[in-house]
C-alpha cells in the first residue's frame, strides 16, 4: 500500500516503487513514471532526483519535446513535509499538522501543482473556506501556518521562489480571563489542607507553582529535589491520537512543552514541608512514583473531572484547571514579582505571553497602585497627605 502523499509502493517482489508524473505535450496530458529501488529511503531519493530532472528539461523550439516539466501536487509536498516533521518534532506536533492538513487543506489544495500555485487565488480560495466554515481565529491562524509551510518545502524542492499567505482576518478580542478571587481561594486552600489526598496536594502544587495540567499529571517524586528545595518540570502528558494503535487515542508522556517549558521552579519552606511530612507518611522511601496517581501518569481528563467535583463539594463556582495557573501568576504579580522571573517560573519563551495572557490584575490591586500616588502628588503640590 502506498505512503499516503508519496507515491512509493513496495511491490510484490521485493523493489520499492515511486511515481511521479510528467506532462505529455504531444498527448496533452499527464505521464506516469516510475523509478525503483532495493529500500524506500532509496527509492524515495531517487523520486526526488527525478522530479527535479523532469523539471529541468525545457521545451524545445519547435515545441516537440516530450518532457517539459513533472505534475507535483500538493498533496505529494505535504507528505515529505509531514514525513520531516514527523522525524524532527514532538509526536504531538506532527499529528496537529497532519489532522490539519487531512481535515481541512486536503479537499482544497490537495491536487494542485506546487508549480502552478497563485498567491492571489490560495487567498481567495482560503478566505472563501473560512467563510463558508466560519472558522475561529485559531483555526484560521493554524491552517495558513501548515499551508505556508507546505508551500515552502514544496517551492524548495522545484527550486522555485517561495510566497507567503497572509491571516486577513481582524483578530477578535479575547473574552476575559478569570482567576480565583481572594475568597475563593481560601475557601479552596481550607479544604486542600483538609485530609489531603494524592489529587488535592496536585492542587496545592498548580496553586502554589502555576504547574500546566499536563505537567501536574505527569510529575514524579524524583522530579523534586529536597536539597535546593526546587521542582524540576520534565515531562508532560496529553491524549491524542495514536497511529498504529487498536484504540483510536493513546496516552502519551513526552518532553515538556517548548524548551523554555524544562525549567525549575523553587518551593518555598512550607511546601517543602508539606510535601516532605506527605512523601514520608505515603511515599515508599527513594520512590520514583507519580505523585498524583503512582501507577503511571493520571490521565488529564480525569484530573479534570476531579477538580471539577472538588469545586462542587465546597461550593466554589466552577472554572477550568487551567485557571489555577491564571491565579497563581495574578497572585504573584500583587506580591510584587517582576515580570521576567514570572514569566520564566511559568516557562513561557517570552514575557509577552505573560502579560498577555496571565497577568490578571485585580480591582483592588489597581486601586492600591493608584492610592500609592497619594504621597506623590502631596509632595509635587506641597500639601499635606492626607489632603490627597
Amino acid at each position: 500500500m502506498p505512503r499516503k502523499g508519496e507515491n512509493i509502493r513496495k511491490r510484490k517482489d521485493g523493489r520499492w516503487e515511486g511515481r511521479y508524473t510528467v506532462a505529455h505535450v504531444e498527448l496533452e496530458k499527464p505521464v506516469v513514471r516510475s523509478v525503483y529501488g532495493k529500500t524506500y529511503l532509496e527509492t524515495k531519493q531517487k523520486l526526488t532526483e527525478a522530479r527535479i530532472r523532469a523539471m529541468t528539461i525545457k521545451r524545445a523550439e519547435d515545441g516537440r519535446s516530450r518532457e517539459t516539466y513533472a505534475v507535483y501536487t500538493v498533496e505529494e509536498a505535504a507528505g515529505e513535509w509531514l514525513l520531516r516533521i514527523q522525524a524532527t518534532r514532538k509526536y504531538a506536533t506532527y499529528v496537529k499538522y497532519k489532522n490539519c492538513y487531512a481535515r481541512h487543506l486536503r479537499s482544497l489544495v490537495g491536487e494542485w501543482d506546487v508549480k502552478r500555485l497563485n498567491r492571489e487565488k490560495l487567498q481567495e480560495v482560503l478566505e472563501q473556506y473560512f467563510s463558508s466554515q466560519t472558522a475561529s481565529s485559531s483555526i484560521r491562524h493554524s491552517l495558513i501556518c501548515v499551508l505556508n509551510q507546505i508551500i515552502a518545502h514544496g517551492a524548495a524542492a522545484c527550486h522555485m521562489p517561495v510566497f507567503v499567505l497572509e491571516n486577513h482576518s481582524a483578530k477578535a478580542a479575547s473574552p476575559p480571563v478569570k482567576v480565583f478571587s481572594h475568597r475563593e481561594q481560601s475557601v479552596i486552600i481550607n479544604a486542600l489542607y483538609q485530609n489531603t489526598t494524592p489529587g488535592k496536594l496536585g492542587i496545592i502544587l498548580c496553586l502554589f507553582t502555576g504547574l500546566r495540567l499536563g505537567e501536574i499529571c505527569s510529575l514524579r517524586w524524583n522530579d523534586i529535589d529536597f536539597t535546593s528545595e526546587t521542582l524540576h518540570v520534565n515531562r508532560t502528558v496529553q491524549r491524542i491520537e495514536a497511529e498504529g494503535h487498536r484504540a483510536r487515542t493513546a496516552l502519551l508522556e513526552s518532553e515538556p512543552k517548548s524548551r523554555s517549558s524544562r525549567r525549575g521552579i523553587p518551593l518555598s519552606r512550607n511546601m517543602v514541608r508539606l510535601l516532605k511530612e506527605w512523601q514520608a507518611a505515603h511515599v515508599p522511601k527513594h520512590s520514583a512514583d507519580y505523585i498524583i496517581h503512582a501507577d503511571g501518569p493520571m490521565e488529564p481528563r480525569t484530573y479534570q473531572y476531579f477538580f471539577q467535583s472538588f469545586l462542587k463539594e465546597i461550593g466554589v463556582e466552577y472554572k477550568n484547571f487551567h485557571v489555577l495557573r491564571h491565579t497563581f501568576a495574578t497572585n504573584c504579580v500583587e506580591s510584587g514579582m517582576d515580570v521576567k522571573s514570572l514569566s520564566e517560573l511559568l516557562g513561557h519563551s517570552d514575557v509577552k505571553i505573560t502579560l498577555n495572557r496571565y497577568v490578571h490584575p485585580s480591582l483592588e490591586m489597581k486601586r492600591s497602585q493608584l492610592e500609592s500616588l497619594d504621597s506623590i502628588y502631596g509632595h509635587i503640590m506641597g500639601q499635606q497627605s492626607d489632603r490627597f
